[in-house]
């Protein structure tokens, strides 16, 4: 099946629009639900080394604000400052493709 081209939504059926707007949504919903996944586990691996943001902003050099906003999953986040923090934890991002059930599994 061919890809439409999604510039001009007018050549779209009702059922392609549907789908879009479905996928659209689906999509933002994963990505809030990865972003608070990985805030969360940002956020304790930070506790589990008994640092407080204030210490753990003064020695990686960012922001409270901006290290408050990766933990709470608030906002999208800076692959730049996940892999600064990545570093000062010593660990990994991996991501692999497995079948769910669920798509935000």
């Amino acid at each position: 099946m061919e890809k439409p081209n999604t510039s001009n939504t007018s050549n779209f059926s009702e059922e392609q629009l549907a789908r879009y707007k479905e996928y659209g949504i689906m999509s933002m919903q994963c990505s809030a639900i990865f972003r608070q996944k990985l805030g969360n586990l940002l956020k304790a691996e930070r506790e589990k080394r008994g640092l407080s943001l204030e210490e753990l902003s003064q020695e990686i050099y960012i922001s409270l604000p901006k290290l408050q906003n990766i933990e709470e999953g608030k906002k999208q986040k800076s692959w730049c400052i996940i892999s600064i923090l990545l570093k000062f934890y010593n660990k990994e991002l991996k991501i692999s493709l497995a079948d769910k059930t669920s798509p935000c599994e």
